[in-house]
């Protein structure tokens, strides 16, 4: 039964972008909050309201944050590349040595 949710939300993301897009577009938010709270609530009844919590914050804090800072850092990285040449993007480019 647990894994209902997460089923839920991956056809979610899958489906309503190609089924109902304008539905999507305007209720990805309550759509994405109905699948948590199909799940957070079941599971805070069964294990408690302590250990919900606790689940909660482990995710958001050490799953979430530190991903957005990786995003963050990465995009400031590659911000400042700039590649320049006169190669063309052809299979044609590539030459063999032998």
């Amino acid at each position: 039964m647990v894994v209902l949710p997460f089923v839920g939300i991956l056809l979610s993301i899958a489906v309503f972008p190609l089924v109902a897009p304008h539905f999507w577009h305007h209720h990805y938010g309550k759509v994405s909050l109905f699948w948590w709270l199909a799940f957070m609530v079941p599971f805070t009844l069964h294990y408690g309201k302590d250990t919900g919590l606790f689940y909660l914050l482990e995710v958001f804090l050490g799953e979430f944050i530190p991903f957005i800072v990786l995003l963050l850092a990465l995009f400031t990285i590659a911000g400042g590349i700039r590649l320049t040449g006169s190669l063309v993007g052809s299979p044609w480019s590539i030459r063999s040595s032998s």
